[in-house]
Parts: C-alpha cells; structure tokens; sequence
C-alpha cells in the first residue's frame, strides 16, 4: 500500500458483510476532488462565507453536490463500495430520488451503476464492480442535490490506487445558472448536461447552478470574476425576477467577470425552450443576446451565444422536460448536443493559448 493510500485508510462500520474491505477517506490523496471541497464537515460547491453573502438560498444550495466527482484510478480490485453520510433531507416533488440523492460510477466513459438511496436516510450504502485485472479510471459522480458529509471508498484489500490522470482540459469550465445548470431534473448525476459533454470531451469543470436563486448577486458575481477557469459558460437567465431586472444584472454580471478576464470564452445561453416570438421566454432571450451583441460591438473576440430555442431538437417538443420547464434525461442530452459544437470551438481556443 503507498504512503498516500496509506493515510487516507480509516477503521469505520459498515453493513457490507463477507467482504473483505478496507475503506479509504474519498477527501485524502491519492483520491482527487473535482467540482466540490471539503470544509466545516461537509462537501461544498462554495466557500460558506460567499454563499451565506449572496442569498439565504444560495447558502443552501451550496451544499448540494451538483457537479462534484471523485476520479481515481484502481487496480486489483474488483469491488468499489460506497460508504456515505449526510444530514437527512427530502425530495423535490418532480425530481427522481436517484437524481437527487444518489451517487452514479463511470468507468472510463462507460456508466457502470447508479446507488440506491433509499429514502430520509442519513447514510447510504453501495456495491459497485471493477475488472480486478486492469487498472480502471473511475468517476463518482455526486448527488445533484444531496447533501454529503463523509464519503468513503471500499475496495479489496490489498488494491492499488493512483491519482486519476489531468482531464485533457484540467482548468476548469465554469457555468454559473439556475436549476437547469445545477441538474434538476436528470435521473442520476451522469445525465446532467455539463457531465454528458465533460466525458465527450474530457475536461475539468465547476458546477454553479443555483435552482431558483441565480440571480447575479453581487457577492457571486464578485466570486466568479475571482476564479480560474478556462471557459465561462453563462446560463443566467431562468431565475431573474423580470425581465427588467435580467436587463439591469445580465451584462453587469459580464462586464465585471471581462475584468478580471479579459480574453477567456464566453458563453452565453438563454434557458432552453422552443417558446414562439414575441413571448416572454422569447423578450429574455433577446435580453442575453444583446449582452452578446454589445460584447461583439465593442470588439470582443472570444463571445459566443446559443439561443434557448436551439438547445432543444423540435422533435423533442413534446418529450423534453419533467414539468413544462426542466428538462429530462433527453433534454440534457438534446442541450450537450447543441452545446458540443460550440464548446469544440472554444477549446480550440483555448488550447492554441496553451492552457491546459
């Protein structure tokens, strides 16, 4: 056993019976932390101080694990066992628990199960498989609004475990939006958008979807202009209060992010619909493309925009959504489609500047 490996061992009780586990602290190398940190006895999209700052439900919300994946790569194990804890909490109505609460495992790019968490538990318990003969670079992906105070990784004694490789775009992409960027309401956590086109095209990101409370704060809108990333990918539109209000916070929110980064893409998109012109939907997506068309007037090279309307096939008009606004499985999937092209540019870009 490493040093490393070593040091994240921990002696805890489990359900799991004749197995002949040992269980390593997920928050410790050689284990490695995408999307979320841990800090105060939690695992967190947001420093506390940032979210408490913007809204009572932000501070909330950040605790919710949307995005957050742990990536390792194991060998000599053909067990991968979770053991999780966390405050109790419920279920939004439309929402399938598996999306809401449970942890799904990818073995490269291949889903290999989804937990299962019963329900108003405060832990959860789950076997997943590995090729013992080979080394397997897995993705656990976090609940995408549970909320996680401990995770433990369980595999046969005597495995080896290295740091997952850098994604091929480590830097990561930031998208900042309402609860359609945070994932409600996909099944399991692998069918979120931003997870659909992280494995097609293997980069780093930062989920910032805040459901019902993105609203370009100015305490968020401060924290993003403070991050590195590669890429910002700008889905603010669902959550502002009016239409008038989207106008006054839209390009505010922009501007002070082209402060602090002058040349990184940008993405601007309004919330995925197929409404006809002349509606509301249709007012707040001009709203956001005149933020990008002032981006372009005023020389901006690295702005790009995609329309609500086009993130959603017209054939899926009918099959899209849970609840006439978030979408489903196949709208996540239709939404990376139309995104894919797109963030194929914007790396490009990206890489010809030589960030990695």
């Amino acid at each position: 056993m490493s040093n490393a490996l070593e040091s994240a061992l921990v002696n805890i009780e489990t359900d799991f019976e004749n197995k002949n586990l040992k269980f390593y602290d997920a928050s410790k190398p050689p284990f490695r932390l995408y999307g979320v940190y841990y800090e105060d006895g939690l695992y967190r999209r947001l420093p506390y101080s940032v979210a408490e700052a913007t809204s009572p439900a932000v501070a909330g919300l950040s605790q919710k694990t949307s995005g957050g994946r742990l990536r390792f790569v194991v060998k000599g194990s053909s067990h991968v066992a979770i053991h999780v804890e966390g405050p109790g909490a419920g279920i939004w109505d439309v929402s399938a628990i598996t999306g809401y609460h449970s942890f799904d495992m990818y073995n490269g790019t291949r889903f290999v199960a989804v937990s299962r968490p019963g329900t108003a538990k405060t832990a959860q318990e789950y076997m997943f498989w590995a090729d013992a003969s080979r080394e397997n670079l897995m993705t656990l992906n976090f609940p995408l609004a549970g909320t996680v105070s401990a995770l433990y990784i369980g595999l046969d004694e005597g495995a080896e475990v290295l740091p997952a490789p850098d994604h091929d775009l480590e830097t990561p992409v930031l998208f900042y939006g309402s609860s359609i960027t945070m994932g409600m309401c996909a099944s399991r956590p692998g069918m979120i958008y931003q997870n659909h086109l992280s494995r097609w095209l293997n980069f780093n990101y930062t989920n910032l979807g805040f459901s019902g409370a993105a609203k370009a704060e100015p305490a968020i809108s401060k924290y993003v202009s403070e991050q590195e990333c590669s890429i910002f990918v700008y889905d603010y539109d669902h959550n502002a209060k009016t239409p008038e209000y989207l106008e006054e916070t839209h390009e505010k929110m922009f501007l002070e992010f082209r402060s602090t980064h002058p040349d990184t893409p940008v993405l601007f998109m309004s919330r995925p619909n197929r409404s006809a012109p002349g509606s509301v939907l249709y007012n707040r997506m001009q709203i956001v493309e005149k933020t990008y068309k002032n981006a372009l007037a005023r020389g901006d090279k690295n702005v790009w925009f995609i329309p609500g309307n086009d993130l959603l096939a017209p054939e899926l008009e009918s099959n899209y959504n849970v609840d006439g606004s978030h979408p489903n499985d196949l709208g996540f999937f239709s939404m990376a489609n139309a995104i894919k092209p797109v963030m194929e540019e914007m790396i490009k870009v990206v890489k010809e500047r030589g960030i990695k």
